[in-house]
């Protein structure tokens, strides 16, 4: 007997069978997934083999309305609202380095603001078909837009925390990222990617005594909590590195001056930043492999469906907002070609400040 979990199962579906709750009958629906017979919702209508009917379709004739497409657009607008917020801080960054100097390199803000960029832009596409029941995205397109925003996200902030630990283990003038969390960084990317966007797929088709490859949407928790398990991890050993090497640089450039400057500051908020993130994201990796580990996960049929909360989109939603608020730069007072403008009073605060404009 296979161990099934339904994502919901309604009892006015022309498909119900009692049998379903004890796991005891496979479910292979008439039509693949997101699509449902024509005259699901009437009986009188109903035409055998036309599969032309998809999933949100179907669940607005039982509401009346388009519930879906809204949940959708309820969902994009805070993401392009981020994305606007996140364009206009690096377009002040982009000016700030163009005032400090044509040859002046791009900052880690700067290249930060632009990782974040391309997280929120993934999302963006991600959301117009957020549950895949519009046909909008395919599941490998959903997968794959999710798996390359959260990699995204996640190299740009061990891009961040390498540069916090580069600062904190520099003997003199001399800055250079340690051999072992080069190390890190490499595999941890490695891992993320592929977790989040292969392994995201492949348990779509394999697993679950068949029934994945057989049944479009259904997936096979037993791999997908180990990818959690594995990819939250990570993301909770990269959460304690950062608070650890970013509180040690906020006393360090505290030290080096007599009151907090604008670069502790910027630190200090990006630090508490990568904690809340962290949290949540070991919290949501955490939580739904324990929920789901030893199951094969499958859609079953309308009126079924995500309903309005999506804890993903909210998560990825939530720390797009805390990454690119923490990196929110200083419009530099500094004039173009005055290469001297914007040197700060400490050679540790020189070195942070290209985190923060």
């Amino acid at each position: 007997m296979q161990n099934l979990t339904f994502l919901c199962e309604s009892d006015s579906s022309p498909y119900k069978n009692e049998l379903l709750a004890t796991a005891e009958l496979e479910f292979i629906p008439d039509c693949a997934f997101p699509y449902v017979n024509v005259g699901y919702n009437d009986l009188s209508k109903w035409v055998e083999g036309d599969c032309s009917l998809t999933y949100s379709e179907a669940v607005a004739e039982i509401e009346g309305w388009n519930q879906y497409d809204i949940k959708c657009v309820v969902y994009i607008i805070p993401q392009v609202l981020g994305m606007m917020i996140c364009l206009n801080y690096y377009f002040i960054s982009r000016g700030n380095r163009v005032a400090r100097g044509k040859d002046s390199p791009m900052s880690i803000g700067e290249k930060g603001l632009l990782g974040f960029l391309v997280m929120q832009t993934s999302m963006a596409i991600n959301l117009i078909d957020m549950d895949c029941t519009a046909d909008r995205l395919s599941i490998f397109m959903s997968n794959l837009t999710m798996g390359f925003g959260l990699t995204s996200m996640m190299y740009t902030t061990f891009t961040f925390v390498e540069k916090w630990v580069m600062i904190i283990e520099a003997k003199g003038k001399s800055q250079v990222c340690p051999p072992w969390l080069k190390k890190l960084k490499h595999v941890s990317v490695i891992i993320i990617f592929v977790g989040e966007i292969i392994v995201a797929n492949v348990e779509q088709v394999v697993g679950g005594g068949g029934l994945a490859s057989e049944v479009n949407s259904a997936y096979d928790a037993k791999i997908n909590s180990f990818k959690n398990l594995i990819c939250g991890f990570v993301v909770g050993l990269w959460g304690v590195i950062a608070v650890n090497y970013g509180t040690s640089i906020k006393k360090k450039l505290a030290t080096a001056g007599n009151k907090e400057t604008s670069a502790t500051k910027k630190i200090g908020e990006y630090c508490k930043g990568i904690g809340i993130c962290s949290i949540l994201g070991c919290g949501y990796k955490f939580l739904f492999c324990a929920l789901r580990i030893g199951k094969t996960i499958i859609y079953t049929d309308p009126p079924c469906g995500g309903g309005w909360i999506s804890p993903l989109p909210i998560l990825m939603i939530v720390v797009s907002f805390v990454a690119v608020a923490s990196q929110k730069p200083n419009k530099s007072n500094a004039k173009v070609g005055n290469n001297n403008s914007n040197v700060s009073s400490t050679k540790a605060a020189s070195s942070s400040s290209s985190s923060t404009e």
